[in-house]
């Protein structure tokens, strides 16, 4: 079964999912520290409140301190790393956070989520992300960073998702990710029932469960091979390593498939990303 949409595509899909090992919200000691000053020192356990677009935007955290963990929140602190740095800011001179400090910030990060969950789904509804000390604090040496879960809401907009509440403790959002990961996948559901219309296609789309009816499921991902002065690929080209990534799979699973790779503009800047989702469901018959 060929592909009957493979539009050259590439959207930022859902972040993988990273938790740690570690406790759930901390003593009291510890605790009241952070729900009086938004800079302190961060553990693990701490629970936040915060949209998707504070989340996104924030290199170092401003929008209040930690709340109770019985309270409503969408972020865990899942783990405190520290980065190496001899730079006396973290802020570049057009005040963006430094490219090497925030690879290293999220290499740790990473590190710490792998460890703990191996069998985490791919590009799943679990959203990690990092923050840096102030900057008031990071001249005076602190290099710790902060690294945080977060969870897209299922129903809303897939372009522009939500957070959902999370549970109290970093280790029952674990063993609930442990018990059933696929609760954690991607999934999403457009506004065509037909099946003619990829998950990237339709700004309507939204977040579905994917342990319930769903229209699209990711797949995996995967990159083109080239070097970065490579041309722009042919349809033919195209089509080959899109039925090797993705199209051999899905033949073998009976679904229908969709490929997002990079425009000629993508290209041209260094992209070789591409995805791969399957259709949850045979199309209706015509």
């Amino acid at each position: 079964m060929s592909s009957n949409i493979r539009l050259r595509l590439v959207r930022a899909a859902l972040s993988v999912a990273l938790v740690a090992v570690l406790s759930g919200c901390t003593a009291i000691g510890s605790y009241l520290p952070h729900t009086l000053n938004a800079s302190a020192k961060p553990v693990v356990g701490d629970c936040w409140t915060s949209t998707v677009k504070t989340a996104d935007q924030a290199a170092a955290w401003t929008a209040g301190g930690a709340v109770g963990c019985a309270a409503k929140h969408q972020l865990l602190t899942y783990a405190v790393v520290a980065v190496k740095s001899s730079k006396s800011n973290w802020r570049t001179s057009d005040g963006n956070l430094d490219d090497g400090i925030a690879t290293a910030a999220y290499r740790a990060c990473d590190k710490k989520f792998w460890k703990a969950f191996p069998e985490a789904p791919d590009n799943g509804r679990l959203a990690r992300y990092f923050f840096v000390p102030p900057t008031e604090q990071w001249k005076k040496g602190a290099r710790w960073v902060r690294c945080d879960v977060g969870v897209f809401k299922t129903g809303s907009l897939a372009e522009d998702p939500v957070f959902a509440s999370l549970p109290p403790t970093v280790v029952t959002l674990q063993k609930q990710l442990e018990s059933t990961p696929d609760v954690f996948a991607n999934c999403v559901t457009t506004t065509d029932p037909s099946g003619d219309t990829g998950p990237y296609d339709d700004p309507d789309a939204v977040i579905a469960d994917c342990t319930q009816d769903y229209q699209w499921r990711f797949e995996s991902d995967f990159t083109f091979p080239d070097e970065a002065d490579a041309p722009y690929p042919t349809d033919d080209a195209f089509d080959a390593v899109d039925q090797a990534k993705c199209g051999d799979a899905a033949d073998e699973d009976g679904s229908d498939w969709v490929v997002y790779v990079p425009t000629e503009d993508q290209w041209a800047a260094g992209s070789r990303d591409a995805s791969c989702w399957f259709l949850g469901a045979p199309k209706p018959e015509t």
